[in-house]
């Protein structure tokens, strides 16, 4: 009989470890990551978000400058840090997430035929994954709470990121599994680019529901992207809300209507966030069950 359960955990895990300590891509991946918040925070580091006054936009009759004097000042700025930030971290987790399993393809095939438990492998390497996983984000949100000084507290944008993170994880594994090592990558940017596209930040939710065909409307809510860009943005967006309580109103109507958000809607969005980690990494284990079996015979 074969090793047990526990002992062929404690393998892989130790083995993915050590595979992960002598990997200078981490190095690499940490570098960059370091490198995108930086730059980040110098386009975005200084902006004021200031709320308009309401009696004065009721006074003018032009209904394009009403509806631009009802806009916040600094809310590009805002929008942007939210969208980029997403986008980078995504990126990262879901390239650095192919050397998962990529590589060992055809090593877990040849073990995998000998009885050795696929769930076993895939917790060791999982849990292996975790400590890098974590890590990541936390420095990139990291830099950006020390270098652009937002009021917000930065544990929950912290969370937003890692949720990001384990997203793009799940995603990277199951291209890492489906797709041949040399077009891997740029499989996990299609994948990204398309979570992009449907994102709500450009075009916006509005105007993805004002299109011709009433299901279009419908697509931004199949992209991880859509909520953590709301949630990103309603995270900064509220010590401004409770810093203008007087234009609570406003800022309600104003940026948050033409980007159909809602601040109550944060709790939703964090759920969803947690729920899409959670599927796409299970999803990735199936994937790894079933994918390629004739192979490992």
């Amino acid at each position: 009989t074969g090793p047990g359960l526990l002992r062929q955990f404690s393998v892989f895990l130790k083995r993915s470890l050590v595979q992960q300590y002598r990997d200078i891509g981490l190095l690499t991946f940490l570098a960059l990551t370091v490198m995108a918040s930086l730059f980040i925070c110098f386009i975005f580091r200084s902006y004021i978000y200031t709320p308009s006054i309401p009696e004065v936009c009721q006074a003018i009759t032009i209904p394009e400058l009403k509806q631009a004097c009802l806009l916040p000042l600094g809310r590009e700025q805002l929008l942007g840090f939210s969208f980029m930030s997403t986008v980078a971290l995504a990126l990262f987790s879901g390239i650095s997430s192919l050397k998962i399993f990529g590589p060992e393809r055809t090593v877990f095939w040849r073990e995998q035929s000998t009885g050795t438990s696929t769930l076993m492998y895939f917790l060791g390497k999982f849990i292996a994954s975790i400590p890098a996983n974590a890590f990541l984000p936390f420095v990139f949100m990291g830099i950006a709470y020390a270098l652009g000084a937002p009021p917000t507290d930065f544990w929950p944008m912290y969370g937003c990121a890692l949720a990001v993170q384990f997203i793009a994880l799940g995603m990277g594994l199951v291209v890492s599994i489906i797709a041949p090592p040399e077009v891997s990558t740029m499989g996990i940017i299609v994948v990204m680019v398309i979570n992009l596209m449907f994102s709500g930040g450009d075009p916006t939710l509005v105007a993805f529901n004002e299109m011709n065909s009433s299901l279009v409307g419908y697509i931004p809510y199949t992209s991880f992207m859509r909520y953590a860009l709301e949630a990103l943005y309603i995270i900064n967006i509220t010590p401004y809300r409770q810093r203008f309580n007087d234009f609570i109103e406003n800022i309600d109507s104003g940026m948050l209507t033409m980007l159909n958000y809602k601040m109550s809607d944060l709790t939703f969005c964090v759920v969803v966030l947690v729920v899409w980690a959670v599927v796409a990494n299970i999803v990735s284990f199936f994937v790894l069950l079933f994918w390629n079996r004739k192979k490992r015979i």
